[in-house]
C-alpha cells in the first residue's frame, strides 16, 4: 500500500475542519440575541436596557447619559418625572416646548410655551394660558377682568373680557344699555348712577339728579321744554320762559300780585316805572332777569332767579342749583372754585390729572415720584450679555453686562464689568451708565451693592417695573413704584406752586418757568 506524505494528509484535513467550525459559529454571528436587564426584564434583540433597568430602549434616551441632542436623561423613558420620554424636554414652563404631562396626581397640559416665564406676551408665566379672551382663564396681566370661555357680551363678561358688565366698573357696556360709566354708582357727576344716562340736556332722559324737569331730546326752547331742560315752559312754574313770551313768573297763575295770571306782565303797580314805598326798585318792566325783579325787588346772586340780563349776567343761581357757584357761574372742575355742594373737595384750577387735586376735583392727591432699587451681585455671579430694562414713564433704556472683549448688543447701554469683580464695583458701573443715559431718572445713592433710583418727575406715570434677564435668584430689583399725582407743566392752570412741576411756579394762575 502506498503511503501519502504526512504533510499532504494534513492539508486534506484542514478544509474539512474549517467548514465544520464555520458551520458551528455562523448562526451565532448572524443572529442577534436578547438582553436581560438588572431588574430581570428581558429586552428583545436590537434593544437595550434603560439605566434603571425598568424598560427597554430603542434609542439613547433613557440610558442616563445626556447626549448632544437631548435636554435631559433621567435613566428611564417615561413622562411626568422632570424629563420627557423622548429626553427632549425637562417638562418645565419656559423651555419653548409645549408639554402634556400625565402623573399620578393628574394631567398638566401646557397651553403654550414661548421660551420664557413672563406674562403679557401671548403666553402666561405658568404656560397654562395663551392669553386670549375666551379661553376661560382670567389673564389680568393683559387687562382681562373676566373670562367666561366665550367672546359674547351680555352674559356677565364682555366680548373682549375687559368688563364684568356691571355699572360702576369704569367700562361702558353698550350691550347692557350703558351710555356711560365713570367708575362709580353716583349720580350728578356726568353719568347717572345706573349708567343709563350721561345727564346732559337733550338726551331724551329726564335726569332729576341734575335738576332737569323735562327732556325732549333737543336743546331748543319754545317747544314745551326749555333749552336747559330746567323748565316745562308753563306759566306758574317759577321760571321766566322768555322763549314763550313770559316776562315774569311768580310760581302761581293769579292776578293781583307781582305777576299776572298769564305771566305776560306785572300784576299791579310793579313795573310802572315809579318807585312805590313797598318797592325796592321799579325799572318799568316785568322782566325778572335784570337788576330789578318782576316783583320790584333788587336782584342778587342767590335770590333764586337766573338774572341773565342783569349787569352780573348770571349763568345760574346757587339758591336752587347745587351745580352753581356762589358767584352765579356754573360749577365746573377746573374753574378754581371749590363747590362742595356739587361734590367737589378741591379745585386746583384745572381738570387734568396733574396738580394737588385730581381730574374730577373729588380728591386731594400727593405729588410723589416713583422710586426703585437694584441689588447687584459680584461679576462672577453674572452672565455676559444679561440685561436690565428701566422705564421712566416716557421711554425705556436697556443696560447690558459685558464680561469679555466682545462688547454689547446694538441699542443698549454697555455696562463694562470686565475689571470689576466686586458687587460694589458692578453697582458703580451700572449706576454710571444710568446717570449718563437718556432716562429722566436720578441715581440718588449707591450703597455698597445697592443702587437707589428716583424718577425726576412726580406722578404715577413713572410706576414702571424694572425687569431683567439675570439668571440668578439673588439679583433683585424693586420698583419703579410709589409715584402718585403729577406736577402740571408750563402754561397749565394752577392755584398753588405745589400744583406745578419742579422748577415751575404758579404765577397769575398759570405754571410758569
Amino acid at each position: 500500500m502506498r503511503q501519502e506524505p504526512l504533510h499532504l494528509a494534513r492539508i486534506a484535513v484542514v478544509p474539512t475542519l474549517l467548514v465544520v467550525l464555520l458551520a458551528l459559529s455562523l448562526p451565532s454571528c448572524l443572529e442577534p440575541t436578547s438582553v436581560e436587564c438588572a431588574s430581570g426584564r428581558v429586552c428583545p434583540a436590537g434593544q437595550r436596557c434603560s439605566a434603571n433597568g425598568d424598560s427597554c430602549l430603542k434609542t439613547d434616551c433613557g440610558d442616563g447619559i445626556v447626549q448632544a441632542t437631548e435636554a435631559c436623561d433621567d435613566g428611564n423613558a417615561i413622562n411626568g418625572d422632570g424629563c420627557s420620554s423622548d429626553c427632549r424636554s425637562n417638562e418645565s414652563c419656559g423651555n419653548n416646548i409645549v408639554d402634556v404631562v400625565s402623573t399620578a396626581s393628574g394631567t398638566k397640559t401646557e397651553a403654550c410655551d414661548d421660551g420664557n416665564t413672563r406674562d403679557g406676551d401671548g403666553c402666561s408665566a405658568d404656560c397654562l394660558s395663551n392669553e386670549f379672551c375666551g379661553n376661560g382663564l382670567v389673564d389680568t396681566k393683559v387687562g382681562e377682568t373676566c373670562d367666561d370661555g366665550n367672546k359674547e357680551s351680555n352674559d356677565g363678561c364682555s366680548g373682549d373680557c375687559l368688563s364684568n358688565e356691571l355699572c360702576g366698573n369704569n367700562y361702558t357696556d353698550r350691550s347692557k344699555g350703558e351710555v356711560c360709566d365713570d367708575g362709580n354708582n353716583d349720580s350728578n357727576d356726568g353719568c347717572r348712577g345706573d349708567c343709563k344716562s350721561d345727564e346732559r340736556c337733550g338726551n331724551s332722559i329726564v335726569d332729576v339728579s341734575v335738576g332737569e324737569v323735562c327732556d325732549d331730546g333737543n336743546n331748543e326752547a319754545g317747544d314745551g321744554c326749555s333749552a336747559n331742560c330746567k323748565s316745562n315752559e308753563k306759566c306758574g312754574n317759577g321760571t321766566v320762559d322768555i322763549s314763550v313770551g313770559e316776562i315774569c313768573d311768580d310760581s302761581n297763575q293769579q292776578d293781583g300780585d307781582a305777576c299776572s295770571a298769564n305771566c305776560k306782565g306785572p300784576g299791579v303797580a310793579c313795573g310802572n316805572g315809579k318807585l312805590d314805598p313797598t318797592e325796592q326798585c321799579d325799572d318799568g318792566n316785568g322782566i325778572s332777569t335784570d337788576d330789578c325783579s318782576n316783583d320790584c325787588k333788587v336782584t342778587f346772586c342767590g335770590d333764586g332767579n337766573v338774572d341773565s340780563t342783569s349787569l352780573r349776567q348770571e349763568k345760574c343761581d346757587p339758591k336752587n342749583d347745587p351745580n352753581c357757584n356762589l358767584n352765579c357761574t356754573i360749577s365746573a372742575c377746573g374753574d378754581g372754585i371749590v363747590n362742595t355742594r356739587a361734590g367737589e373737595v378741591c379745585d386746583d384750577g384745572n381738570n387734568l390729572p396733574c396738580g394737588t387735586c385730581n381730574s374730577s376735583c373729588k380728591q386731594w392727591q400727593d405729588l410723589k415720584p416713583a422710586k426703585g432699587s437694584i441689588i447687584n451681585l459680584p461679576r462672577d455671579a453674572l452672565n455676559d450679555g444679561e440685561k436690565i430694562f428701566i422705564h421712566d414713564g416716557q421711554k425705556s433704556v436697556t443696560f447690558e453686562f459685558n464680561k469679555d472683549d466682545k462688547g454689547c448688543s446694538d441699542n443698549t447701554r454697555c455696562v463694562d464689568i470686565r475689571n470689576r469683580p466686586q458687587p460694589d464695583e458692578v453697582a458703580d458701573a451700572l449706576a454710571g451708565e444710568i446717570r449718563y443715559s437718556s432716562l429722566d431718572i436720578e441715581v440718588t445713592s449707591v450703597r455698597w451693592n445697592v443702587i437707589n433710583l428716583e424718577n425726576d418727575a412726580a406722578g404715577s406715570g413713572g410706576n414702571k417695573p424694572i425687569t431683567d434677564t439675570v439668571d440668578h435668584d439673588l439679583f433683585a430689583t424693586e420698583g419703579m413704584a410709589g409715584g402718585s399725582g403729577e406736577g402740571c407743566g408750563e402754561g397749565i392752570s394752577c392755584r398753588l406752586d405745589s400744583d406745578c412741576k419742579s422748577g415751575l411756579d404758579c404765577e397769575n394762575g398759570r405754571c410758569t418757568d
